[in-house]
């Protein structure tokens, strides 16, 4: 249902999807896959539709260290998660390590 009612929004301007915590690139197919599914029953339809951007906030190593292989239209760095991943630390216990500039998480921000 949300898909097919960004496809509709997206006629109308400029619409960007952007999945969160992706891990390996048949995830962001599959939501491909799902877009392109949900766009066809509109089209079938009869009613006007677009794809939007397909997007992805890059949040954990895996991802982060082979960005090159998800085929997205745009990324974002989710700095905070990945450190905190990164680190194998959450919430309050992660303070020391808050920070993309820390030496063994910039492999993975830059």
């Amino acid at each position: 249902m949300q898909l097919r009612a960004l496809a509709r929004a997206a006629v109308s301007g400029n619409i960007k999807v952007m999945l969160p915590m992706v891990t390996v690139p048949s995830e962001l197919e599959r939501a491909g896959a799902l877009l392109d599914a949900a766009m066809a029953e509109l089209e079938a339809e009869g009613i006007a539709c677009a794809r939007p951007a397909l997007g992805m906030m890059v949040e954990v190593p895996a991802a982060a260290i082979s960005a090159a292989r998800f085929a997205a239209a745009f990324y974002s760095i989710g700095s905070n998660d990945l450190t905190q991943i990164h680190h194998g630390r959450g919430g309050a216990t992660s303070a020391p390590w808050r920070t993309s500039t820390t030496p063994a998480t910039r492999p993975c921000s830059t």
